[in-house]
């Protein structure tokens, strides 16, 4: 395969596989200890950005996290040694779902930070068609 597969999405061109970030920011879902040991782990934008430059040198230049200045950093970093411009799709939770100015600064941070594209976190989707 010369390249990966892709699809447009909004007018964007994107990989077909994202790389996901839950165990790279410490969100292994099972236990506070494992949480904790990820982190330990990946506790440097350049560690995870090593892990993210993999993924683009096989053509997926796309990742999904929550938009987080530690995560601006990643991308940054890892589109400068790869030279290749990352496609962020950002996962805001909102702390407070009857604030609008929650949803809002989320957004605005997101964009701040370079987000391409800014959809809800699953916390908030799933609380808001309960």
């Amino acid at each position: 395969m010369s390249e990966f597969p892709r699809t447009m999405v909004g007018g964007v061109s994107m990989p077909r596989l994202i790389c996901g970030t839950n165990w790279m920011l410490g969100f292994s879902h099972f236990s506070a200890a494992k949480d904790r040991l990820i982190r330990e782990l990946f506790d440097t934008p350049s560690k995870v950005a090593r892990v993210l430059e993999v993924f683009v040198g096989h053509g997926c230049n796309a990742v999904m996290s929550m938009s987080s200045d530690f995560m601006g950093q990643v991308i940054l970093e890892a589109q400068q040694k790869t030279g290749v411009p990352i496609i962020w799709v950002a996962t805001p939770s909102y702390p407070d779902m009857n604030n609008p100015d929650t949803w809002k600064q989320a957004v605005e941070h997101a964009k701040r930070v370079g987000a391409t594209f800014c959809f809800p976190h699953t916390s908030v989707t799933d609380r808001l068609t309960a």
